[in-house]
């Protein structure tokens, strides 16, 4: 397995597919339950039934690329109802049928409940999981993983052509933010927020790693290239489809030369959190 580099800081977990689903290739019974991300706000409901007068389904079906994670973790869904199938691969998808060197893809199972989906595979002897939600434009998903290693903070999804083994990589953007790349603490202003979705009694980890591609991950979400604008000394992210009711759909990052120095963050109703950075130490 290989690893992104800098870690993430620990989160309220999700529970749905830890425990919803008990093992790779077997879904359980149990609904999912409210769940946070280690903010003051409240989660939503992941829990709804299938009988008469239940909302249909969102179709996740098609293939998808995880970001956020150490592995670069992909999966192809089928989905008939509120029940997932497919495969998952910890090394991206196969190309033209043929199993990655790493390890093959292995089969999937899970389900989607009220928008919100779990699913899950095996990863050689690992048990990969996931818990996300699904924003309204069946695009983009975001939520818990869970793997082989301590790697809790939120993941997200985007939509990839079945051609694609993963995400594709934007070296001309990541050349542009080479030097800016770095871990950070973010400690909310009060004077800013306009609600309790931060608390001003901890601070949020947020970190910008620069491969072949930049890629924002922490406390605040998992964003990629893709949904990245630069203009220095600004990198704007997204907005982004809602999904997790606790995570920004919309990133604002403010550089001092190379170091980060602030952070704007707009919550899916539009709310704007402003925050001070300061590098981890």
């Amino acid at each position: 397995m290989m690893l992104a580099g800098c870690g993430v800081t620990e989160l309220s977990p999700i529970e749905g597919a830890a425990g919803a689903i008990d093992n790779a290739g077997s879904a359980g019974s149990g609904a999912s339950s409210q769940s946070g991300f280690g903010h003051s706000g409240s989660g939503a409901s992941g829990s709804g039934g299938s009988g008469p007068g239940a909302t249909p389904e969102l179709d996740i079906s098609g293939t998808w690329a995880m970001f956020g994670f150490e592995d670069p973790v992909a999966v192809d869904i089928e989905q008939r109802g509120s029940v997932l199938s497919g495969k998952g691969c910890f090394s991206g998808l196969e190309v033209d049928g043929v199993p990655h060197a790493l390890g093959p893809c292995t089969p999937l199972t899970g389900r989607i409940v009220n928008g919100r989906a779990e699913f899950a595979f095996m990863a050689l002897e690992y048990r990969y999981a996931a818990d996300a939600f699904v924003a309204e434009s069946g695009d983009r998903m975001a939520g818990r993983f869970h793997g082989v290693s301590a790697w809790h903070g939120p993941t997200a999804w985007l939509r990839i052509d079945p051609s694609q083994q993963w995400l594709a990589h934007d070296k001309r953007l990541g050349t542009a933010l080479r030097e800016h790349q770095g871990s950070y603490d973010l400690t909310l202003d009060p004077s800013s927020a306009p609600g309790d979705a931060f608390s001003t009694d901890r601070s949020y980890a947020l970190n910008l790693s620069v491969n072949a591609s930049p890629l924002i991950f922490g406390d605040l979400g998992a964003f990629w290239a893709s949904e990245m604008a630069w203009r220095e000394p600004t990198l704007t992210i997204g907005p982004v489809p809602a999904t997790h009711p606790e995570l920004p759909v919309a990133l604002e990052l403010r550089f001092r030369d190379t170091v980060l120095h602030e952070v704007t963050a707009t919550m899916p109703e539009g709310e704007r959190y402003v925050f001070t950075a300061a590098p981890t130490p």
